[in-house]
């Protein structure tokens, strides 16, 4: 059963990275990149504190560093540096068949910190915000920044979801955590002070 999952991952690789288009490539470039992601993260600091009270908007900002901090460290400690398993540059049956449109990063891969990381914010922002277009847009980014680490090498597809499915978990419990911190401090976090 395995097997068969690791040869499904490896040739799902090969069709998302083999696409080949010139149109895609420099747009999932993009997208991968760790840095396209800083205007959501200042979008995001602006939905909180424009009109919250700062000890609302403090914790807010609190429960999505909490968030990174769980995916981006236990992604390399808890998945990476334990499973090792090699990301596709790396790994001996794929490096001479995938295309890498970066350099091939790190030589492990499981979990992906790009997915891992956007979907824990999602979970979690979408929480504290909720906003339904701001919950479709990140979770629309979130899945373009997984398809995009498959699509310029660095990933299996195995290695995306499992981040992805991670990092909503993390996200989900730092949610908890925080609603756990409004309801202790009587803090109102829908409250809009004009």
């Amino acid at each position: 059963m395995l097997d068969w999952l690791i040869e499904l991952d490896k040739e799902l690789l090969l069709a998302i990275n083999g696409w080949n288009s010139s149109f895609f490539d420099p747009i999932m470039v993009f997208i991968t990149n760790k840095w396209s992601g800083l205007p959501i993260y200042a979008a995001l600091l602006y939905m909180i504190f424009r009109h919250r009270d700062v000890k609302t908007a403090v914790l807010m900002t609190a429960a999505i560093l909490l968030t990174f901090a769980l995916t981006d460290q236990l992604a390399v400690h808890l998945f990476k540096n334990t499973i090792e398993r090699f990301r596709p540059g790396w790994d001996p049956t794929t490096e001479h068949l995938i295309r890498m449109l970066e350099s091939k990063g790190g030589k492990y891969g499981f979990v992906s910190n790009h997915a891992a990381n956007f979907f824990g914010l999602a979970v979690v922002s979408q929480g504290i915000l909720k906003n339904k277009w701001y919950t479709v847009f990140i979770f629309c980014w979130s899945v373009a920044v997984a398809y995009s680490r498959i699509y310029v090498g660095k990933h299996f597809p195995g290695d995306v979801i499992c981040g992805a499915i991670f990092g909503a978990l993390m996200g989900y419990l730092v949610l908890t955590l925080y609603r756990y911190m409004i309801r202790k401090y009587n803090l109102n976090e829908d409250a809009v002070h004009k």
